[in-house]
């Protein structure tokens, strides 16, 4: 049964809310104590006031609809005050070089001061943020950072104070909805949207829905927060809206995110992280709104700036061989993209173009296509050279990353191919022959 402490707008959304459970492990050694009775929709009293939230009551309190959200009706003894998130702050930036850089201004840090201010006011954020510490430290550390550089592309951005004040607060909290979701799932933001399940796409709607109900709070975060796994192609989720229909500051907050994932999978390549993150940003430059793409660039262009060669560089054999897979399942994809562009008008027809043009853009200005680009690689695989070493690392984080888009297109595509009506038996059947032949070619 759903939990409707989470009082989430689509009934289903999840099987069951496991934020009572995060609260719990919390109890441990920081005392939650009910500010109140909490109730289920019968009025049924499942917690007293005054006691402490043990495992088996959130065992009771999961099993049950509640008649308002946990959150509401729960303390947290020791919450993270604005002094204490101001140094936390403080601290996780001169923990990385490349943020360290990009903050290095007297207005920036008078501004997160003030904005430190206005996140103690919501005690209900305070609660969330410090739970989102204690259960998923790494989540809450990204959060730390989208917060951070957030405000750096708002001010450079110049927008208004509320503007923000929302992307501040959308970035402690963006994730913080897999707090409500089961600890057991594997939540990957590297992953494709293939491999996303529904409930994981449900973490922005039950931060949305959160932020939503706290008096007072910028009805913006709210937005910023849902919608910052929407691209303007319509790829994104949980709606697939388009550009037009979204907000800049859940796009900052979308492309923070995006920043923090490129350098976890550029961190085996150290020091050259920062620059292997704004080719990643390169690929990507038309699917967030232009400023802040712009404005992103330039944040992540303040890092160290490399002085030695790559360590560990990719085996050029694999890299060839990567190539050829690309440009094989591009030329497959192509085909079953122009079909479904011709032959289906559905709300993936757009992203469909869209994505197979950006490809080939990424594809033919990389060099992919060309016999020299080859001849490359199989002269490293004859000879290696170490001043190639770069340029062999920014080929295979290039590929990686059109990998990854090519794997969102065969989503988007499947998607398109479901809607096409069983009336038209021919096309449909063709249309899945060619899908389950880019399917296996890796």
């Amino acid at each position: 049964m759903t939990n409707p402490g989470v009082a989430l707008p689509n009934d289903g959304l999840l099987e069951q809310d496991f934020y009572g459970h995060r609260l719990a492990a919390v109890n441990a050694t920081n005392p939650v104590i009910a500010n109140e009775n909490i109730l289920n929709s019968q009025g049924v009293l499942l917690v007293a006031k005054g006691s402490e939230l043990s495992q088996a009551k959130a065992e009771v309190i999961a099993r049950h609809r509640l008649i308002k959200p946990l959150e509401h009706s729960v303390d947290v003894s020791k919450s993270l005050d604005a002094n204490g998130l101001y140094q936390i702050l403080e601290n996780y930036t001169a923990s990385l070089p490349g943020l360290k850089n990009a903050l290095d201004n007297e207005e920036i840090w008078n501004k997160i001061k003030i904005l430190c201010s206005y996140y103690e006011r919501f005690s209900l954020v305070r609660q969330k943020l410090t739970v989102l510490s204690s259960q998923l430290p790494d989540i809450y550390n990204d959060s730390l950072y989208s917060a951070l550089a957030g405000t750096a592309i708002a001010m450079q951005l110049q927008l208004s104070e509320e503007s923000i004040k929302a992307i501040f607060i959308a970035g402690l909290m963006h994730n913080s909805g897999y707090l409500n979701l089961n600890p057991e799932l594997e939540y990957d933001e590297n992953s494709n949207e293939n491999n996303i399940t529904r409930e994981v796409q449900a973490h922005p709607i039950i931060a949305k829905h959160f932020l939503d109900q706290i008096p007072g709070l910028t009805k913006t975060a709210g937005t910023a927060v849902a919608e910052h796994h929407e691209r303007t192609d319509g790829t994104g989720y949980p709606k697939s809206k388009f550009g037009s229909d979204l907000c800049i500051e859940g796009q900052i907050v979308g492309m923070t995110d995006r920043i923090i994932n490129s350098y976890k999978r550029c961190l085996d390549y150290g020091e050259h992280a920062h620059q292997l993150i704004l080719l990643i940003l390169q690929l990507n430059d038309n699917v967030h709104f232009e400023e802040v793409y712009k404005a992103a660039a330039l944040l992540v262009r303040k890092g160290p700036m490399p002085t030695n060669p790559p360590q560990q560089p990719p085996n050029p054999k694999l890299v060839l061989v990567q190539e050829e897979r690309i440009l094989v399942k591009f030329d497959a994809s192509k085909k079953l993209a122009f079909v479904l562009m011709k032959s289906t008008r559905n709300r993936f027809t757009k992203s469909i173009a869209s994505m197979i043009g950006r490809l080939a853009n990424s594809i033919v200005s990389s060099g992919m296509m060309q016999e020299e680009y080859k001849a490359w690689l199989k002269g490293l695989i004859e000879q290696d050279n170490p001043e190639e070493h770069l340029n062999l690392v920014k080929c295979h984080v290039m590929m990686g990353e059109i990998e990854l888009q090519m794997d969102k297109l065969q989503v988007i595509m499947w998607r398109s191919i479901e809607k096409i009506s069983d009336a038209e038996t021919s096309l449909k059947e063709d249309c899945i022959l060619s899908y389950k032949h880019i399917e296996s070619l890796g």
